[in-house]
């Protein structure tokens, strides 16, 4: 143990430190704490040993390993190069949702989408490509366009009680 100027330090060239408790341990400072070394590891142990929770950081990676991770903040952010998200499912739940990409890609079986209104803005053109397309309203549909092309390799049927050409 030294102490010089105010500051105490307890140096071990050539050994191991081992601090233990069979109680709590608690690490209080004023000011900064900071644990540095090749690799720093934290872990949460239950009592039989079972399972546990672990912060592991080296020079070039951080890891928490656990059954169930809870981040709360105010703000925050993500910023990587390369961003992988892997899982089971994934549940969102936000008041505004802002994408803002070069290109957006969407690849599923299935895509549902419920909403109350849904408008989009295409400056250029807006295609579907499909092996059949069906759009069904409950009211009035409307298409509108400067002109107007259908076409129907075999055939084209128009259905309906009445029909008005202007």
């Amino acid at each position: 143990y030294e102490t010089d100027g105010g500051h105490g330090r307890v140096v071990l060239e050539s050994a191991d430190l081992e601090l233990r408790s069979a109680r709590s341990m608690r690490i209080r400072s004023g000011g900064e704490v900071s644990i540095e070394g090749r690799r720093v590891v934290s872990r949460a142990v239950d009592g039989s040993g079972n399972r546990e929770s672990a912060i592991r950081l080296d020079p070039d990676t951080a890891q928490i390993a656990a059954r169930e991770t809870v981040i709360a903040s105010k703000t925050g952010e993500a910023s990587a190069e390369r961003f992988d998200v892997d899982g089971g499912s994934a549940h969102v739940r936000l008041g505004r949702l802002v994408l803002a990409a070069r290109r957006f890609e969407t690849l599923a079986g299935t895509v549902v989408e419920s909403a109350r209104n849904v408008y989009r803005k295409v400056r250029e053109l807006s295609q579907i490509r499909a092996g059949r397309i069906r759009t069904i309203a409950d009211g009035d549909a409307q298409l509108r366009a400067r002109r107007v092309v259908h076409h129907g390799r075999e055939s084209y049927k128009v259905k309906s009680d009445k029909i008005h050409l202007a």
